[in-house]
């Protein structure tokens, strides 16, 4: 990803030493900040992710646990805000980045309530367990991040108007 970067960046500033109207110059300053969005991206999917997921292989979950059905909800919504993130920068399109910063509160309202469930199930001091427990918050997360970055990537394909700070 590193290199991929420093190639985009390289190429956005070639293109600046030329003379670009000013809205070229917009949609240039516009690529730049999706690149480096998508490169902190990448860095936590890259780093603290698969750092997790070499935490989680060994860890155990019981049958018909709720709150592995309710991760996996956040994750496909996560990755959904992903995937229509980089359609609206590739495509240029506002309608899938509108849907990316729509989803907001849907992923925060199912962070909070996986989050509430966990509280309600937490139990003793059974070590298996309490690992368990916080792998499942820091991958909760690191969802909430990577949501964030998407919504950031979405965002530049927007007009200004339509951006909610935070």
């Amino acid at each position: 990803m590193d290199v991929l970067e420093a190639a985009i960046l390289e190429y956005l500033g070639r293109i600046r030493q030329g003379s670009l109207t000013d809205e070229e110059s917009r949609e240039q300053q516009k690529l730049m900040t999706a690149t480096v969005q998508l490169k902190g991206l990448a860095d936590v999917v890259a780093g603290d992710l698969l750092e997790l997921a070499g935490s989680a292989r060994d860890l155990r979950t019981e049958p018909g646990d709720e709150i592995t059905g309710l991760l996996e909800g956040l994750y496909e919504a996560v990755s959904r805000a992903v995937r229509l993130a980089v359609k609206a920068v590739r495509e240029g399109d506002a309608s899938p980045a509108r849907e990316v910063v729509g989803m907001r509160e849907t992923i925060r309202a199912e962070a909070e309530e996986l989050l509430a469930r966990q509280a309600e199930k937490l139990q003793g001091d059974a070590p298996e367990y309490l690992r368990r427990v916080r792998v499942r918050m820091s991958f909760v997360d690191q969802m909430r991040r990577i949501y964030t970055l998407a919504r950031r990537v979405a965002e530049v394909v927007l007009p200004q108007a339509l951006v909610r700070p935070g």
